[in-house]
C-alpha cells in the first residue's frame, strides 16, 4: 500500500477516500484514517530519499568526496580542565574482523582509505562505535553500511586500550598520492575535541600510568574515611610547626582536588574511573613521564592509618629530612637489587625535584666502571668493581639510585668518584645530588654534590677521592681454657638445640590457643529485613535477638559472636599490617619456656626492609598483594581469628609468604624465649633467626599468614559492611 501510495505522489497524484474504500472493502471512517495514514508515511518517505540521495560512482576519487563530506564530528571522552586545556580519549579495541574490514574497504579501490578503516573501526566513544557515529551517511550506501556494522561489533567488548586524542590521532581527510599532484580524499574520524597541546607534552609520557596503575592508588582516598582523614592531614601540615611542611603540601592539595571532584571509588562506573585517572595525572606536579605528586600519595596511605596527629607529623619530618631520606632510599634500593656487598659508593637525588640522568662514575686502579663499562677485573680475572643498577634513564623515578660495589681488593687504594649529568633535564637551576660511600664496620660518607646550571653534559664532575679500608681477616686464635669452653658450649647448643625447624603453623596448631574458624554463610538477607520476616512469622522478638543483629563495636565481641552462628569477615589489605605465626621445634625439653620444645611464635613487621619482631606497637608495613595467591585489590576473606600472647590475629584466606626484599622473613627465634639454661646462647640463636626462613605447609593446611591487630582500633568488614572495631 505504502509503495502505490508513493508511486502516487511521484506522479503528483493522491489516494482518495473512494479509492481506499473501493480497494480494501472499508467503511467511511476506516478509508479516512488509513487515507491521513498513507498520506504521512509516504510524504516523509519521498522526502528522506530526497534529502538523502546522491549520486554514486564506485571505485572514482568522486565517491570519495561523497563519503568525506558526509563526515560528522564524532563524541570522544574528555575533560575540560578550563582556559581552553583539554585532554581527550577514546577506546581503542581489538580488531576482531580485520580480514573483513579489508575486504569491504577494498571495493574502493584505495589504499589509503583500506588502511584508515582498519584503524578507525576499532575506535570507540562514550556512544560506541565513532566510526560513521551516527546517520552521516545514505543508508543504501551498501560499504559504508557493511563497515559501520563491522566497527560496532568491534567495540562492544570490555578489553580496550585508552588512546591518547590529539590533531594527529586520526589520518587526514585529504591525502595527496605518492608522485601526484591530485589530491584525493579519503574516510577517516573527525574527533569533536581533541587534547591541547600543552596537554598532550605533559600526557604522552604519563599515558601508561592513566591505563595501569593510578586508579589503583587512587581507590585508597576515595571513600568517606580517607575524605575526613586528609582533612586532618591539611590541618597537620599547616598548623603542627613541622620543619617541611613544603614537602607535603603540595601532594596533600592534589588528593585533596581529586576527593572534590569524585564519588567514592565504589560507586564509579569504569567509565568515571578512567575520567579519575585521566584527571589524577592532568593535574598536580608532573615532569617527563614522572608524576611526583602520584609517587608521593603512597606515603599517605600510611599516614592515614596512623594513631594520632602528633604521630603522623613526626614521621613526616622524619622521613622529609633530606640525610635520613637520602640514605634510606639507598637502603631500599640496595635491598630490591639484593645488594649484600660490604663497600659501596651510591649516588643519590630526588627524581621528583630533578629528573635528570645522572651517572656515578668510579676510577680504580684497574680501571674505570661506569654505565659503558658495568663491570671491571684485577690481573687474575677476578672481579674488583660493578655497577650494580643504573637509574634515571627515562626520568621517571621518583627516587633514583645508582650504586657500584667493590670487592677487598681495592681496599688499600684510592678510588676517584665522579658523576655526569648524561641527560640534562632540569634547567636554569642547579641540580643537587649525594655521594653515600659505605664500608661495613666504618662510618658512612654523605657528600651533597651540586651539578651547575651552565656546566655541560659529559663534563664529568670529580667529588671526592676515598680509600677503603683494609680488614684483615685473622683466624680467631683461642688459649687451650677458652677452646675447650667452646668446644663444651658447642656440645650445649646440640644437646639442648640440636637442629631447630621453623616452620609456618596452621590453623590447627591455633586452635588449642582460642582461635576460632570463621563460618561464612551467604548474605541473602539484611539484618533489618530478618527482624522483620520473624515479625511477619508470628516469632516474638526479644532484646537479645535485637542485640545480636547490632554490629559488634570490639574485636572481643566479634569474637564472641563467632562461637553463636555463621558469620562473614573480611579486609582490605592496606588498612593492616603483615605477619605470620612459626611453629619451631628444639631438641632439648628445658630449651625454650619451661617445659616446652615446641611453641608457636608470632613474627610481625614493623617497618619494611626490617626483620620481623615480636607484635607490640603499631607499624607503618602494610599487606598488599604479595601476601595474597590472585589478589585483585578487593578484599580478602578472614579465615581464622584468635589472640596470641594478647594480640589479635587474623589467618586469611589465600595466604603466603612474599617473595619480596621489602619483607625479609625469619624463623621466629627470640632470645626472651629461650629457658635460663639455654640463654647463654642467644647470640647464636639470633643468627639462626636470620638465616633460617620458616617453610610452608602441605597445600591442604590453612597456613597462619595474615594480620596482628596492634593498634587502638581495626578496620573489618563484617557481612559486607565496613566497621571500626575496638581492639
Amino acid at each position: 500500500m505504502i509503495t502505490q501510495a508513493r508511486n502516487a505522489y511521484s506522479n503528483e497524484s493522491y489516494y482518495v477516500e473512494r479509492d481506499l474504500r473501493t480497494t480494501f472493502n472499508l467503511d467511511e471512517g476506516q478509508a479516512r484514517d488509513l487515507c491521513a495514514w498513507v498520506d504521512h508515511v509516504a510524504m516523509v518517505t519521498i522526502q528522506e530519499e530526497k534529502k538523502q540521495s546522491r549520486p554514486r560512482t564506485i571505485g572514482v576519487p568522486r565517491s570519495f568526496e561523497e563519503i568525506t563530506a558526509a563526515i560528522l564530528p564524532s563524541t570522544v571522552f574528555s575533560i575540560d580542565l578550563g582556559n581552553g586545556v583539554k585532554v581527550a580519549w577514546a577506546h581503542r579495541h581489538e580488531s576482531l574482523h580485520s580480514h573483513s574490514v579489508r575486504r569491504v574497504a577494498s571495493e574502493f579501490n584505495c589504499n589509503t582509505c583500506v588502511s584508515n578503516a582498519k584503524f578507525c573501526t576499532s575506535i570507540a566513544g562514550p556512544h560506541g562505535a565513532m566510526f560513521f557515529e551516527g546517520e552521516q551517511l545514505p543508508s543504501n550506501e551498501q560499504t559504508v553500511d557493511q563497515l559501520s556494522q563491522l566497527a560496532a561489533e568491534t567495540c562492544q567488548g570490555e578489553d580496550y586500550t585508552l588512546v591518547l586524542v590529539s590533531a594527529t590521532t586520526f589520518p587526514p581527510s585529504k591525502f595527496t598520492g605518492h608522485g601526484s599532484v591530485e589530491e584525493f580524499s579519503h574516510w577517516t574520524i573527525v574527533p569533536e575535541a581533541v587534547t591541547t597541546p600543552e596537554m598532550i607534552s605533559r600526557m604522552a609520557p604519563l599515558w601508561a600510568q592513566v591505563q595501569h596503575s593510578v586508579i589503583g592508588r587512587l581507590s585508597k582516598f576515595l571513600c568517606g574515611g580517607a575524605r575526613e582523614t586528609m582533612r586532618i592531614i591539611e590541618d597537620v601540615i599547616r598548623t603542627s610547626g613541622m620543619a617541611r611542611p613544603e614537602y607535603w603540601s603540595s601532594t596533600c592539595r592534589w588528593i585533596l582536588d581529586i576527593q572534590a571532584k569524585f564519588i567514592d571509588f565504589g560507586q564509579m562506573t569504569k567509565s568515571m574511573r578512567e575520567e579519575c585517572s585521566v584527571y589524577a595525572m592532568a593535574i598536580g606536579n608532573a615532569s617527563g613521564g614522572v608524576h611526583f605528586n602520584f609517587q608521593t600519595a603512597e606515603s599517605f596511605i600510611g599516614f592515614m592509618a596512623m594513631e594520632s596527629p602528633e604521630a603522623i607529623a613526626d614521621l613526616m619530618d622524619r622521613r622529609s629530612d633530606p640525610r635520613t631520606n637520602q640514605i634510606s632510599q639507598v637502603a631500599r634500593a640496595k635491598a630490591k637489587f639484593r645488594v649484600k656487598t660490604k663497600c659501596t659508593a651510591s649516588l643519590v637525588w630526588d627524581g621528583n625535584k630533578y629528573p635528570d640522568d645522572l651517572d656515578i662514575r668510579a676510577k680504580t686502579p684497574y680501571g674505570t666502571v661506569s654505565f659503558q663499562d658495568r663491570t671491571v677485573y684485577n690481573d687474575t680475572g677476578h672481579e674488583v668493581a660493578h655497577l650494580d643498577f643504573d637509574a634515571g634513564i627515562g626520568g621517571r623515578e621518583a627516587e633514583p639510585v645508582e650504586n657500584i660495589s667493590f670487592s677487598a681488593a681495592v681496599a688499600g687504594y684510592p678510588i676517584d668518584i665522579f658523576i655526569d649529568n648524561f641527560s640534562r633535564r632540569t634547567r636554569g637551576s642547579d641540580v643537587h645530588c649525594h655521594i653515600i660511600v659505605q664500608q661495613e664496620g666504618q662510618d658512612t660518607k654523605e657528600i651533597p654534590v651540586v651539578w651547575p646550571k651552565d656546566r655541560r653534559s659529559h663534563d664529568y664532575l670529580f667529588v671526592l677521592n676515598h680509600t677503603f679500608a683494609r680488614v684483615k681477616e685473622q683466624p680467631v686464635e683461642l688459649s687451650v681454657p677458652r677452646a675447650l669452653a667452646a668446644r663444651t658450649q658447642n656440645a650445649e647448643f646440640i644437646e639442648l638445640f640440636g637442629t631447630p625447624t621453623s616452620a609456618i603453623a596452621t590453623s590447627e596448631d591455633l586452635a588449642p590457643l582460642g582461635f576460632r574458624c570463621v563460618k561464612s554463610v551467604p548474605l541473602v538477607e539484611s539484618e533489618f529485613e530478618s527482624l522483620v520476616h520473624a515479625a511477619t512469622r508470628g516469632r516474638k522478638i526479644f532484646l537479645s535477638d535485637r542485640m545480636k543483629q547490632q554490629p559488634p563495636t570490639s574485636m572481643e565481641e566479634l569474637w564472641k559472636r563467632m562461637a553463636e552462628g555463621p558469620v562473614n569477615i573480611s579486609i582490605h589489605l592496606p588498612d593492616h599490617t603483615p605477619g605470620y605465626v612459626t611453629r619451631i621445634t628444639v631438641a632439648g625439653e628445658c630449651t625454650l619456656r619451661p617445659g616446652c620444645s615446641t611453641i608457636v611464635s608470632p613474627c610481625f613487621f614493623a617497618s619494611k626492609f626490617e626483620l620481623p619482631t615480636k607484635p607490640s606497637v603499631p607499624g607503618n608495613a602494610r599487606l598488599d598483594g604479595s601476601w595474597v595467591q590472585n589478589s585483585t585489590g578487593g578484599n580478602v576473606a578472614v579465615h581464622a581469628l584468635g589472640k596470641i600472647n594478647g594480640t589479635f590475629f587474623m589467618v586469611l584466606a589465600g595466604a603466603r609468604l612474599p617473595d619480596d626484599p621489602m619483607f625479609p622473613l625469619s624463623a621466629g627465634f627470640y632470645p626472651h624465649d629461650l629457658s635460663e639454661v639455654a640463654h647463654k646462647h642467644r647470640s647464636q640463636w639470633s643468627f639462626l633467626n636470620a638465616s633460617l626462613k620458616p617453610t610452608m605447609p602441605m597445600a591442604h593446611f590453612i597456613p597462619a599468614i595474615g594480620a596482628f591487630l596492634t593498634g587502638a582500633t581495626a578496620t573489618v568488614y563484617v557481612n559486607e559492611k565496613k566497621l571500626l572495631l575496638k581492639v
